[in-house]
């Protein structure tokens, strides 16, 4: 609409007028349904969805980010004695289904988080295997 509030108005009052009774005429009981224009919080509604899913892929980007130096030191060193397979197949199943869940609830933070990290955890069973 034009802002002015006018276009709300007349649209409320056409809805009103055809709930109230046939051809616009009210009854004398009854009432009158206040229907206004698109709700401000739609807007609200929008801006926090769009901030969670920035939270969201920031969250995702620093946990990725965590298992980095992880991943260095493990290639650098090779040293793995004391990294349990256990744990990473875990955490490479675990990242899998969040992928999954991710996928099937459309929530692309999830799945951005958790490629990162099951390509990271792939990184260092590698070279676990490899450093046996």
């Amino acid at each position: 609409m034009d802002g002015d509030g006018k276009g709300e108005t007349e649209a409320s009052e056409r809805y009103n007028a055809g709930r109230a009774g046939s051809a616009g005429r009210s009854s004398p009981g009854a009432r009158r349904l206040h229907c206004p224009g698109p709700p401000q919080r739609l807007t609200t509604l929008r801006r926090s969805t769009i901030l969670a899913a920035y939270v969201g892929y920031a969250a995702g980007f620093l946990t990725v980010a965590s298992y980095v130096p992880q991943v260095v030191r493990t290639w650098r060193t090779k040293e793995t004695k004391d990294l349990s397979y256990g744990m990473f197949g875990l955490l490479v199943t675990a990242a899998a289904l969040w992928i999954t869940y991710g996928a099937l609830s459309s929530q692309w933070p999830v799945i951005a988080t958790n490629v990162g990290c099951g390509v990271l955890n792939v990184a260092i069973l590698a070279a676990k295997i490899r450093f046996r």
